[in-house]
């Protein structure tokens, strides 16, 4: 913390600090989810005190964030955007970034204007898994006012940015004296004068949430239907190169032909528990926690009813067709809500097979663990919600509007413009000087590259 304030001033730092704790729980938030905020006085070239606040930038992971990623902004400009009806994303980004005292800094998040039109110094913004399993319930507001009480108001679920930003300020003018608001099907924030009191009212609301869900779902289970005898490690690498072969994407490119997708995979035994019970297609087939996560793990997960893992030719059949269909109702749910589906890719982010696990998949190896990251979080929240109750999501259009908004795949940075990217490359006798060498320049034109020698030392280095 030092290192920060001394430049930057104490509060600064204490902002970062806290934000950190935040970030570094991913129970709370997940790569790059969640924003914090921290109001202060900056300078201008003119030595005119300024009122600013500093948000954390668009995309960034809060539990690695440095003093450049929470950018500095001229505070009354946009205060004075509260009185405009309406204010489309393209405007509000614009205007944010009009009032950088930094005009090369990130784009700062796109709930700025949330932490803008309220008073508060420091502000705390999460999407604790806890908290969501609560308002994810068809009576979810009840369930909130009876775990938190009068200490946070509640406001209902509204597209993140200008319009939520004007439904907080309301809503806390009408609740004077709340330590936060619940944000329904979305997330909590909290805030305070000082950047302990923010964060431990956070973590409070927090731990309350999950002990009441511990409670409400203490011996409940949902009953496992599906067995195998072979391991879910044997059931994935067979399954796994055919769901590479049918997830990829044809270029049109006659030098590049597919544009493959990368793995990431998991088989714990709270996930398979999962995936191997009657509730299985119902939690993967439903919506997301918060709309947040959609770009990496779209609106529902692909899910195989009892796969014929004892018949490879069916097996990749079924599969085939699963996958087929997937794409045939992502475009159909594009088209239903206005969009254009042209040259959009709408493959699975996510598989679920019961036997094997719960398979991610990105442009890159990063790219499929933040896919399975979400997707792991998701099927234990979304399981607890079944348990006390029944888990219910955002209708097709608001999700629709979430997943495919600029702002949000802003988020997403494509490798593909190299030439082996989602490509794997194995390289036997690797260690040497020839096969170290074909492995950089492999890596370096975008592909995985997997390493192999006979001699494990030296490979390892």
């Amino acid at each position: 913390m030092a290192q920060w304030g001394e430049p930057h001033g104490k509060e600064f730092a204490l902002r970062l600090y806290t934000a950190g704790l935040i970030g570094s729980e991913p129970a709370l938030v997940l790569h790059g989810g969640g924003n914090v905020s921290v109001k202060s006085n900056a300078w201008s070239i003119h030595r005119d005190e300024i009122e600013t606040i500093c948000v954390k930038a668009t995309g960034r992971d809060m539990s690695l964030l440095a003093p450049d990623d929470l950018p500095a902004i001229e505070l009354a400009p946009l205060r004075r955007l509260r009185a405009i009806e309406n204010l489309d994303d393209v405007a509000m980004v614009n205007e944010i970034r009009r009032c950088l005292l930094d005009a090369s800094a990130p784009t700062p998040s796109i709930e700025t204007l949330v932490h803008a039109f309220l008073p508060h110094r420091f502000i705390d913004h999460s999407h604790a898994d806890a908290v969501l399993c609560l308002t994810n319930q068809p009576n979810g507001e009840e369930l909130i006012r009876r775990v938190i009480d009068d200490r946070v108001a509640i406001a209902p679920y509204v597209k993140p940015g200008f319009e939520l930003a004007r439904t907080v300020a309301n809503v806390v003018e009408a609740n004077p004296g709340v330590e936060g608001v619940v944000l329904m099907q979305h997330g909590l924030l909290t805030f305070a004068e000082d950047a302990r009191t923010s964060y431990e009212r956070h973590i409070a609301i927090v731990d309350a949430c999950e002990r009441f869900v511990a409670e409400r779902t203490s011996g409940a289970s949902i009953p496992v239907s599906f067995r195998c005898e072979e391991s879910a490690r044997v059931l994935a690498a067979k399954v796994a190169p055919m769901l590479r072969g049918l997830l990829a994407n044809p270029t049109g490119d006659a030098d590049r032909p597919w544009r493959r997708m990368i793995l990431d995979w998991r088989c714990g035994d709270e996930v398979l528990s999962i995936v191997n019970s009657q509730a299985a297609r119902k939690l993967a087939e439903s919506g997301p926690l918060t709309g947040d996560h959609l770009i990496r793990t779209r609106r529902r997960a692909l899910y195989l009813e009892n796969p014929e893992w004892a018949n490879t030719a069916a097996l990749r059949d079924r599969l085939a067709k699963a996958v087929e269909a997937f794409r045939d109702e992502y475009l159909t749910y594009i088209d239903r809500n206005g969009g254009s589906a042209e040259g959009e890719e709408v493959a699975p982010r996510v598989v679920l097979l019961p036997g094997a696990g719960a398979f991610g998949w990105g442009s890159t190896k990063a790219e499929a663990k933040i896919a399975t990251d979400i997707a792991e979080h998701t099927l234990l929240t979304k399981s607890r919600a079944e348990r006390m109750g029944d888990f219910v999501t955002l209708p097709d259009n608001r999700l629709f509007e979430m997943e495919y908004r600029g702002l949000q795949r802003a988020k997403l940075h494509s490798s593909n413009a190299r030439p082996l990217a989602g490509q794997v490359v194995a390289i036997s006798g690797g260690a040497g000087a020839i096969g170290s060498a074909i492995a950089e320049v492999c890596a370096e034109a975008g592909a995985h590259v997997a390493l192999t020698d006979v001699d494990a030392g030296r490979a390892a280095r």
